[in-house]
């Protein structure tokens, strides 16, 4: 008895602790399930917890409106209804949700409850294709009241699919990684995906509809939804509508076509008549504006996502998801859309408390545009080859002894370009004119789209060979730099290399076996640039050296765009070798093209210079950055790149400052430009007919300020069989030898004898730059006299022409 007694309690004590460190690892276990609970999961638990009893809608807002600077509303949204269908009919859960609340009904709960697995899933099956069916009919149905074709709705459809399956997977593995991370220490063996927000939620498959479609739409979809109910016993197809209807907004462009009438009593001989011409113009400024699309991209989600991707909660309300939406794609409505696009507003009612809060919508940002559209409507009419301005004509090339002389383009053929007006003191864009438009390339076929490339705003992103319109700019360059003096003279010796007389010639001599001025007189600035002499210039281009003049190129806005307001960038995904990623890439504007004096080999770059000094070689740039630096010559070398945004906050990152000019030097540059308009000798002064010569721009009261030039083109191709490829093989055409016609220049009235607009033309292998561009710059010049810019000597001229 007295051992039994004394092993007694040393049992006890074992069993006791025994129990303790049972508790104690049970409190541990509960301890890690907490920390699991509350810090590792405890954020999206809690997320979680609070969808589930939280009911959120949101709120439509719309895009902000684009005006001129007259405020004319150029685009706008207009109220409508956007339609959209809940993600489990897009995916088939919800017919199959259906088709097994209709087989319990059959069964009876209690009797469903006996059913083996097996059965149940065969009473199912036999019920999902009649409630596939009432989905097809919903399909059909949108297709017939909304007119979007099957094939469309159905791409609309794999398209949010697709999307939101990838956000599914990404979200449920970074779930399962966490369940794995903590498997361990929980009492859960079963991963059990939660859903992400864009399954419960409905996504836009057609936006834009009216009151009156919505009205049928509803009346159709309320019998497929009473067809619905009336299959349950319950009376109900569940708390999901089959369709929603949301508030919305349609892009609207009011003044995109225009009746233009045409005063052509000033037009060259063959075009003139007393009789005004009204066209009707289309497309008017599309490519400036742009375009919006409605189709959300995996771009777009990456660039602003509305929903983070691993916890679903919403990051911005002013994000994309996957469905339709609206969004820019071209133009300002691309490069502002971040401005233009406002952010949702969101509601959301707890279902516990029926307590509701709501943030309000905030619309999209207004935007003014330097532009007249008045004007710009005119100049577009004006470049419309109807008028015959923008066509091959005979007057292009002129007459031998009374004989027409041969055109290396058939009479009458279409001639693409553009123009671009900018006031001289402010850098505002009031017209940038591209032809053919944007909505003229929509009904070209694919051979002419192809040969014509509508879809190119010509004006900012087509960069060509300047040619001899950087005559002026290369002298005051030279001069201020101190490698020419001011009146320092250069004689015209026709070829440029004493002993080679077939290659760096003067235009005259290539064409007359003619020189400018002579021995006894040579050439000085002004004189050389009035007759555009070729010489004069490679002396230059040679004394300054490619790597200067490549710095004063830059100086003068090239080889980098002048940020006006069309540029953006945007993240591509892209396919190389197999591997997809990301690339960052610029559009809306190109910054034509410099040489960079390292990758030039020394033995070139001698030659370089010297073509660099006529504006050839390796230079190009587009009409609005020629504009841009005729606009800085006419100031003196102060810098006010030109702008399209009239908004206070807007800047860019665009240029400031001088580039401290010589004074003189500009002077005589402005002298050799008056001369070649208003001397009979010079290159931009008339057109030759075989009984005489009419003046290009007698426009009473106005001084114009110009520079031709005739740059060498790449070879024209013509996409003859329509296949999309232009190919060097027949019957496609690929004719090389021509020409880009330019004219660039600056305009004012002659009562102060001022600069104020600087106008470029570009007319695409037209050849001469004085006869073919000549003409549609002086009727430009005339539009603005007519619209009140220029006053001229008389306003009576501006009861006639403009848009309506």
């Amino acid at each position: 008895m007295h051992i039994v007694r004394s092993r007694f309690p040393l049992f006890f004590y074992r069993r006791l602790v025994l129990v303790v460190g049972i508790g104690v690892f049970a409190a541990l276990l509960l301890g890690l399930r907490l920390v699991q609970l509350t810090v590792v999961e405890g954020e999206a638990l809690r997320q979680a917890a609070e969808r589930s009893i939280r009911r959120d809608q949101f709120l439509p807002t719309w895009r902000g409106s684009i005006t001129d600077r007259n405020g004319l509303v150029l685009a706008e949204d207009r109220a409508s209804w956007d339609l959209g269908l809940p993600f489990s009919v897009l995916s088939g859960r919800w017919a199959n949700e259906r088709a097994t609340e209709q087989a319990m009904d059959s069964m009876g709960r209690d009797a469903w409850g006996m059913l083996s697995p097996e059965v149940q899933g065969e009473l199912i099956l036999e019920r999902v294709p009649s409630w596939n069916a009432l989905v097809e009919q919903l399909y059909e149905g949108i297709c017939a009241h909304t007119g979007l074709e099957r094939q469309e709705l159905d791409r609309r459809i794999d398209g949010i699919r697709q999307s939101i399956s990838r956000m599914i997977a990404h979200v449920h593995d970074r779930q399962r990684s966490a369940f794995e991370a903590i498997q361990d220490s929980t009492t859960l063996d079963v991963f059990r995906p939660r859903p992400i927000a864009e399954e419960l939620e409905s996504h836009v498959l057609v936006s834009g509809l009216d009151d009156e479609v919505v009205f049928r739409l509803r009346r159709f979809t309320q019998a497929l939804q009473e067809e619905a109910d009336s299959r349950l016993d319950g009376g109900g197809s569940g708390d999901l509508e089959l369709v929603e209807f949301f508030d919305s907004g349609r892009r609207s462009r009011p003044f995109g076509g225009s009746l233009v009438t045409i005063d052509r009593s000033s037009f060259p001989r063959a075009l003139r008549s007393d009789e005004p011409l009204e066209l009707l113009v289309t497309g008017i400024g599309d490519h400036i504006l742009g375009t919006t699309r409605t189709d959300v991209r995996a771009e777009d989600v990456k660039r602003r996502p509305f929903r983070d991707a691993s916890t679903g909660s919403v990051l911005d309300l002013g994000g994309y998801r996957p469905g339709l939406d609206s969004i820019g794609v071209r133009g300002v409505e691309a490069s502002m859309e971040d401005r233009l696009r406002g952010t949702r507003g969101i509601e959301s009612r707890n279902l516990e408390t029926n307590e509701v809060t709501r943030q309000a919508h905030v619309p999209g940002e207004d935007i003014r545009l330097t532009i007249d559209w008045k004007l710009q409507a005119e100049i577009q009419a004006l470049l419309d080859p109807r008028t015959g301005l923008a066509r091959v004509q005979q007057y292009h090339v002129g007459w031998t002894d009374g004989a027409p002389n041969p055109t290396r383009l058939p009479l009458g053929t279409p001639l693409d370009g553009s123009v671009v007006v900018l006031d001289v003191e402010t850098g505002e864009i009031l017209a940038m004119v591209s032809s053919p438009t944007f909505t003229e390339g929509l009904a070209m076929d694919r051979g002419d789209r192809t040969t014509h490339a509508p879809f190119l705003h010509r004006a900012v992103e087509a960069t060509c060979p300047p040619g001899s319109i950087v005559k002026p700019l290369v002298y005051v360059a030279a001069a201020t730099d101190g490698v020419i003096a001011v009146d320092e003279r250069i004689e015209c010796t026709g070829h440029f290399l004493p002993n080679k007389t077939d290659r760096l010639r003067c235009w005259i001599y290539k064409s007359y076996g003619a020189t400018h001025g002579s021995p006894d007189e040579p050439l000085d600035a002004t004189a050389a640039i009035q007759n555009s002499c070729n010489i004069f210039f490679y002396e230059i281009g040679q004394r300054m050296g490619l790597e200067r003049l490549a710095g004063w190129y830059r100086r003068w806005g090239l080889d980098d765009p002048l940020r006006t307001g069309l540029a953006y960038e945007r993240e591509i995904e892209v396919t190389r070798d197999g591997v997809t990623g990301w690339e960052t890439r610029s559009f809306g504007e190109s910054g034509g093209m410099v040489p960079d004096p390292s990758t030039v080999p020394a033995g070139g770059r001698g030659g370089e210079s010297i073509m660099l000094g006529i504006g050839q070689g390796r230079l190009t740039w587009t009409p609005l950055q020629a504009a841009n630096a005729y606009a800085m010559l006419a100031r003196g070398g102060g810098i006010s790149d030109a702008y399209l945004i009239a908004e206070d906050w807007f800047d860019d990152g665009r240029r400031s400052g001088s580039l401290n000019l010589d004074p003189e030097a500009c002077r005589r540059a402005l002298e050799g430009l008056r001369l070649t308009i208003e001397d009979s000798q010079g290159t931009g002064n008339n057109l030759r007919y075989p009984d005489g010569r009419d003046p290009i721009f007698d426009i009473s009261g106005v001084r114009v300020w110009g520079k031709t030039g005739t740059a060498t083109a790449p070879a024209r191709r013509v996409d003859v069989n329509g296949d999309g490829i232009l190919s060097d093989a027949p019957p496609d055409e690929r004719k090389m030898g021509l020409d880009h016609a330019w004219f660039v220049g600056l305009a004012g009235d002659r009562v102060d004898d001022r600069p104020r607009y600087a106008v470029a033309v570009l007319l695409e292998y037209g050849g001469s730059g004085g006869r073919v561009s000549g003409p549609l710059a002086a009727e430009v010049i005339r539009a603005l006299v007519r619209h009140g810019y220029l006053q001229g000597d008389s306003f009576d001229d501006m009861s006639t022409g403009g848009a309506s």
